[in-house]
């Protein structure tokens, strides 16, 4: 099983399951009673991506769920969440990937995202404020950088609300 895998840290066979997993899900993940066991698989596969620093992947999956329309609102907040610790960790690698202050805005992006999806569904939004005070001071973000992204998040968030409404 996977989750005992991860709780082992045996990060290696966790991935191996989860793709074993979602290979088979996959052609019905559309199908409703998959489509829960699917986005959850997903989300225990960015876990468990951290954990082994691939940021890349971290990044790739969690896309997948934020750009998924038929995610809840939970889903694409821990989405956001995982998606910012991949950006942060992509801008502090540097070198290793295109853009380091391009990842640092996109982290903050990110963070304020789950935080915002965080109090509109009343979840706990402590990880989501203390990470985006962290990419903001760390990586030197401007005011009016910082002004920008609030104003960017603040459409996405209403539109995420508003279309969970009309469904």
């Amino acid at each position: 099983d996977a989750i005992k895998s991860h709780r082992k840290n045996d990060f290696q066979s966790a991935l191996d399951l989860y793709d074993e997993a979602l290979m088979l899900i996959g052609p019905n993940k559309d199908k409703r009673y998959h489509r829960s066991n699917y986005l959850s698989l997903v989300l225990s596969q960015s876990a468990t991506l951290i954990k082994v620093r691939e940021w890349q992947r971290v990044r790739d999956v969690c896309s997948e769920l934020i750009d998924d329309e038929r995610c809840d609102g939970e889903v694409k907040q821990k989405a956001y969440l995982r998606r910012a610790i991949a950006y942060k960790n992509m801008a502090r690698e540097g070198g290793k990937f295109a853009n380091e202050k391009d990842f640092a805005l996109k982290a903050y992006k990110d963070s304020l995202a789950s935080s915002a999806l965080s109090n509109h569904f009343n979840f706990n939004s402590e990880k989501d404020t203390a990470l985006s005070r962290e990419i903001s001071d760390n990586f030197n973000l401007s005011n009016e950088e910082i002004e920008i992204i609030e104003r960017q998040v603040e459409v996405e968030v209403e539109s995420l609300v508003k279309a969970k409404k009309d469904l």
